[in-house]
């Protein structure tokens, strides 16, 4: 090379170095060096360093805004889709959705209102079969960017717990569904070959204030263990040997057990990567047995020391038997038929944008059941039943049939079961 001349340079074989955008295709063996062209992003001729040529193709892609004219064809501000209305949506009892947490997002949030007033939640991981979260005065608050779905709606009012994520159990967790029986959810889901029921509630007295889960587990020949928090979180109470007490909150938590004599609490030695947890010996019957979280909403400097006196259900069943309709309004428009005589045409279903419910008709899927009725799915978790859809068109029924699901894309209808 050209070192004693301190520039670039070769004596050998070598005339230049280029890079090139694609691949070429040489039929012959080139004569002489190739001359630059539009493939060429960068040539280094080694006999002239002073015309080192660089392409303006050669420099890295600008990045693209995902909502700019170079992705959807046109510009679309985030001021332009600012939209609060789906926060004056009646959401109803739970939404799936991620949810923002202090010790992290929840990625499989499933949030649930509990109470006689409905007006506290408490959020569980659906991945993991844990309970991550639990606030009161308030549920979840959808962003107004983006009609509300480019950023996962945040807890309102004051959260009392908040644990890391983590699995719930320390055998394979399998989420199967939820039970509703007017404002109470069960669910359901298998800890290693376990059937398990659990129910969230508030419990409220002039003594206490707690939220608890309700627990059902089915006969088993291995021990369960529940874990209610990582072990750095919590420290054993005192004065009850079945209870834990966090200490990360402003007001302490007190986590405890009620029924089930031979469950035994437990905190690992390792602070950083151990658990809280309770353990539940095998079982050759059904178990009954309730968690608790005790609150202090009056931010005391800590709760009563003594458990709270609650009581375990006879049995969770009847809570599985389908509660009456929640959504009972029958909403009515009039489609429209094409006037045209041709042999493809387009006939319009009229959509209630004006209801009842200030639900959002962002409609992602749809399908037909064996009756003719159409189901209709929307991306703020909706789905509704439409009847009417004959050949005039002239009375169209729009009933809600469910919410709370986590943005469903399509819809589909299998032997006369809906699927979103």
């Amino acid at each position: 090379g050209r070192l004693v001349e301190n520039r670039l340079g070769c004596d050998g074989l070598l005339d230049d170095f280029r890079i090139s955008k694609g691949t070429r295709d040489f039929t012959t063996i080139p004569t002489a060096p190739l001359k630059q062209d539009e493939q060429t992003l960068v040539l280094l001729p080694f006999d002239t360093s002073d015309q080192i040529q660089v392409s303006a193709q050669s420099a890295p892609e600008k990045e693209r805004d995902h909502w700019g004219k170079e992705s959807v064809g046109f510009n679309q501000p985030v001021e332009a889709t600012s939209d609060n209305r789906w926060q004056q949506t009646e959401i109803g009892t739970w939404l799936a959705s991620t949810v923002p947490l202090p010790t992290g997002p929840v990625k499989k949030g499933l949030s649930i209102r509990v109470g006689q007033n409905k007006a506290s939640t408490i959020c569980y991981d659906t991945k993991n079969g844990k309970v991550r979260g639990i606030w009161s005065n308030g549920f979840l608050k959808p962003s107004p960017e983006r009609f509300g779905l480019i950023r996962a709606p945040s807890p309102i009012g004051q959260i009392h717990f908040s644990s890391a994520e983590g699995p719930g159990w320390n055998q394979p967790f399998q989420f199967i569904g939820s039970h509703v029986n007017q404002n109470r959810v069960t669910l359901e889901y298998r800890i290693g070959e376990t059937t398990v029921f659990d129910s969230p509630w508030l419990e409220t007295s002039p003594e206490h204030t707690c939220f608890t889960r309700t627990f059902e587990i089915g006969p088993g020949e291995t021990p369960l263990e529940l874990f209610v928090a990582t072990a750095g979180e919590v420290k054993t109470s005192a004065s009850q040997p079945h209870q834990f007490i966090t200490t990360k909150q402003k007001a302490p938590v007190r986590i405890g057990c009620v029924g089930g004599t031979d469950i035994q609490s437990r905190i690992s030695t390792d602070k950083e990567q151990g658990t809280a947890s309770f353990v539940i010996p095998p079982r050759k019957t059904t178990q009954r047995f309730l968690i608790y979280y005790q609150i202090n909403p009056e931010l005391k400097p800590k709760p009563a020391s003594n458990a709270p006196a609650l009581s375990v259900p006879t049995s969770l069943q009847t809570q599985l038997i389908p509660g009456p309709p929640h959504w009972t309004k029958i909403l009515t428009t009039k489609g429209l038929l094409s006037q045209n005589n041709a042999p493809y045409v387009v006939d319009t279903l009229t959509i209630p944008h004006e209801n009842p419910y200030r639900a959002l008709f962002f409609i992602s899927g749809h399908d037909f059941l064996d009756n003719g009725d159409l189901a209709v799915s929307t991306v703020h978790g909706d789905v509704w039943l439409v009847s009417g859809v004959d050949a005039d068109l002239n009375e169209l029924k729009w009933k809600r049939f469910a919410t709370g699901l986590f943005q469903p894309l399509g819809l589909k209808v299998v032997n006369n079961k809906i699927y979103v």
